[in-house]
């Protein structure tokens, strides 16, 4: 079996037990904890695997609801660290009328013992809310009878107490109250005596200066009106702007140059926050060589979907150097490529080591979370390097990484797979520097 084949076997069956380590880690408690019991006569739909909570803090799981001895037993697993005494109530209660159910306990007092793995509680039966409607009709109900049967007792006794009401109130209206009321009323009709006699007073021989007030309203009118008529005939600037076309279209062009003016530095400023930047350190372990290799780099993101890359791979010098080159440099340009807003693949191109190449990045499970964290890679470069039986073949390079983070990628790369086939295992770290951002927009407006 060739070389390619066996290192695509090997690459298939470690995605296949990286998914099957996954899944079965889904369904493993990790955390320490006991189990208690809890018995109900009626849990009214409670599921397995809801919460179990104190005062709205999730502290454990239900395993599992099953019946025991003509009631219902509910195992729950509880976390180590909370610790419940022996008089603690269990009660089932949900997240609204329509809502989750799950177990709400109490801690139970802290001069008792503690309970331990494997004891019972007595949990409290929930209210069922059929039988809550049921109460409620059968209360409205005794309400109507009650009413039919009494109702003439019940209109007469409302008599009385009408009667009672009008006698105390014509108790507490004695004279002397009744003579505060009139002077009242006295001191009202006073003080709209007055209000008269000043719209007297301003209608008498004040009417001189109300006459000057409108003389000189009229005057402010007829002045307004004459440089209104100047507007008109173009005889002011602004009567010019209006009346003359040439005029108002050097207007209309001015404010469009303002408007596009206004646009572009809306445009530059929006770089800004469109504009990332990022460190790229890549530490690779040679299995062919046994010694680790580091890359290192710089990705400028002037857009979500487009990167520009400035590094440089396998720096410093070893002893043993291996058949790769010291020192090489990269420079790419990059475009990221979406499918329904979901990026699924990457590609750029330009220097690969010193050398012109490019390269491939897909992620073949993009729309299923979590994973979509994992990339494909192949890129090819140094096309005229003459391989071992005389002919050109390239360099080719292809392997799998995963994201558990988002600054960071684990991952393995077989390198030069038609040649030395060498396969490199791989951390790589990709901080985001909002400093270097800043600087490198600056300098971008600050071109002339």
């Amino acid at each position: 079996m060739r070389k390619e084949t066996q290192l695509g076997l090997f690459i298939l069956l470690g995605i296949i037990a990286l998914a099957i380590t996954i899944m079965t880690i889904q369904s493993i408690n990790i955390e320490r904890g006991y189990r208690l019991n809890v018995t109900f006569n009626d849990v009214s739909n409670l599921m397995e695997k809801a919460w179990v909570r104190i005062s709205g803090v999730k502290v454990g799981k239900i395993e599992t609801v099953s019946l025991y001895d003509k009631r219902v037993k509910v195992v729950i697993w509880i976390k180590r660290s909370i610790k419940l005494h022996t008089d603690a109530k269990a009660s089932i209660q949900s997240t609204g009328i329509l809502g989750v159910k799950y177990i709400e306990l109490t801690l139970g007092s802290d001069d008792l013992p503690l309970l331990k793995d494997g004891d019972f509680i007595e949990g409290k039966d929930p209210m069922s809310l059929d039988k809550m409607l049921s109460d409620g009709l059968s209360g409205i109900g005794d309400l109507t009878k009650s009413l039919g049967g009494d109702l003439g007792p019940n209109l007469a006794e409302l008599v009385r107490n009408a009667k009672e009401i009008t006698e105390r109130l014509n108790t507490q209206l004695s004279d002397e109250k009744v003579s505060v009321i009139i002077n009242n009323l006295k001191e009202l009709s006073e003080n709209a005596k007055k209000v008269s006699a000043d719209l007297a007073e301003i209608t008498g021989d004040e009417k001189m200066d109300i006459k000057d007030i409108f003389k000189n309203l009229k005057a402010s009118t007829e002045k307004l009106d004459r440089i209104l008529t100047k507007v008109d005939n173009g005889e002011t600037t602004i009567g010019r702007l209006l009346s003359d076309k040439e005029m108002g279209d050097n207007l209309k062009a001015s404010v469009e140059n303002i408007k596009i003016a206004t646009n572009e530095a809306k445009n530059t400023l929006s770089r800004f926050t469109l504009f990332r930047s990022y460190w790229d350190y890549n530490m690779r372990y040679s299995n062919n060589s046994g010694e680790f290799k580091s890359d290192v780099g710089i990705m400028v993101r002037p857009y979500p979907e487009k990167f520009y890359y400035l590094g440089a791979s396998n720096v410093g010098d070893t002893i043993d150097p291996s058949a790769e080159k010291r020192n090489t440099f990269n420079l790419n340009i990059g475009k990221e490529l979406k499918i329904h807003d979901k990026p699924f693949a990457t590609v750029y191109a330009g220097l690969l080591r010193s050398t012109g190449g490019a390269g491939f990045r897909i992620k073949p499970l993009y729309a299923w979370n979590p994973w979509n964290n994992i990339d494909l890679t192949v890129e090819m470069y140094d096309f005229t390097r003459v391989s071992a039986a005389g002919t050109k073949k390239p360099k080719v390079n292809a392997g799998v990484r995963i994201a558990p983070t988002r600054w960071l990628y684990v991952g393995t790369m077989a390198e030069d797979v038609t040649e030395a086939s060498d396969l490199h295992t791989s951390v790589n770290l990709l901080l985001e520097d909002r400093d270097l951002t800043y600087m490198l927009a600056l300098v971008g407006l600050a071109k002339p």
